[in-house]
């Protein structure tokens, strides 16, 4: 009986040592996709063609000479459905600006995009199925933004979602513009 509380104790442990492991490894997993992310950035932005939800034909050569705001996020991702509000907010600042475009690129099928737009809205111009077009970004997070500027190039790229994500990502609207 005197020795129930340190056997409990060695047990908890034994238990818990696998995912020490994991959890070490965690950051240098979430470092390595932001390294890759990061590569990335300064290089032309991967093409796409692709279709918004609403049937419009969009591809990044016929958006050159515009600065694209690109988010990739998926319907059931709480953090990116968060985000849409604020996201909303920073569409709204940019709407007289035709320089300017707000992307979608939903990992989720039309149907369920449709379906989560009668309870929610999102004002980028949404791209559903386009988990092809995320793996061109190498997308490993949700939600993750970047910003192409007016040449096609790729000046910013992010994994997850952050507070005042709308200030934040207006900062690296605003940069992208002045050059």
């Amino acid at each position: 009986m005197k020795n129930t509380p340190k056997l409990l104790l060695l047990s908890a442990l034994l238990f818990l040592l696998p995912f020490y492991g994991k959890a070490q490894s965690a950051p240098a997993e979430y470092q390595q996709k932001l390294d890759l992310l990061q590569n990335m950035v300064g290089k032309p932005a991967p093409a796409f063609t692709a279709k918004t939800i609403d049937g419009k034909k969009v591809d990044l050569a016929s958006l050159k000479g515009k600065v694209i705001v690109v988010n990739f996020w998926f319907v059931g991702c709480l953090p990116c459905e968060e985000e849409m509000p604020l996201l909303n907010k920073l569409t709204d600042q940019y709407k007289d600006n035709p320089n300017v475009v707000f992307l979608a690129f939903a990992n989720s099928t039309k149907g369920s995009v449709k379906s989560f737009f009668k309870r929610k809205t999102f004002k980028y111009q949404t791209v559903t199925d386009a988990k092809a077009i995320a793996d061109t970004y190498n997308v490993s997070g949700y939600p993750s933004h970047f910003i192409i500027d007016k040449e096609g190039v790729l000046k910013f790229a992010s994994i997850a979602s952050q507070d005042n994500i709308d200030e934040f990502l207006s900062g690296k609207i605003q940069g992208v513009l002045a050059k």
